[in-house]
């Protein structure tokens, strides 16, 4: 006789991949040190901190639990951190550009892929 192959729950497996361990004193480790990455401008490292502690915190309490609000406060600094530095990049690579039409060239022309916005807005059909 051939044993059939047993079947297990997701639950039952993640159990015994990963080990039990210490959620509350793992989170205040990653909490400390994401702390500490913000502190030094290291938005990256912060905001990968605060995410696997709200990642754990999410998976032992649920996510609207009042032990989550801590770190998804701190998550969410490091994140406007992470977005304000990426714009201020971006704001940088567009100087010296041509923004205004009172700065393009007149004598200019088109290669006929784009429509200018003067035709664009004669022919427009809004529904």
């Amino acid at each position: 006789m051939t044993d059939s192959p047993k079947i297990v729950d997701a639950k039952e497996e993640k159990e015994e991949v990963a080990p039990s361990i210490d959620v509350d004193g793992e989170v205040a480790k990653l909490l400390a040190d994401g702390k500490r990455s913000s502190l030094l401008g290291e938005a990256n490292t912060a905001c990968d901190r605060f995410q696997e502690a709200c990642k754990l915190l999410a998976e032992k309490y649920g996510e609207t639990a009042d032990e989550c609000g801590d770190a998804s406060f701190h998550y969410g600094c490091a994140l406007l951190d992470l977005a304000r530095m990426e714009n201020g990049v971006l704001g940088n690579a567009l100087e010296g550009a041509k923004l205004d039409e009172s700065e393009t060239d007149e004598g200019t022309e088109t290669d006929g892929k784009f429509e200018s916005a003067e035709e664009m807005k004669g022919s427009a059909i809004f529904v």
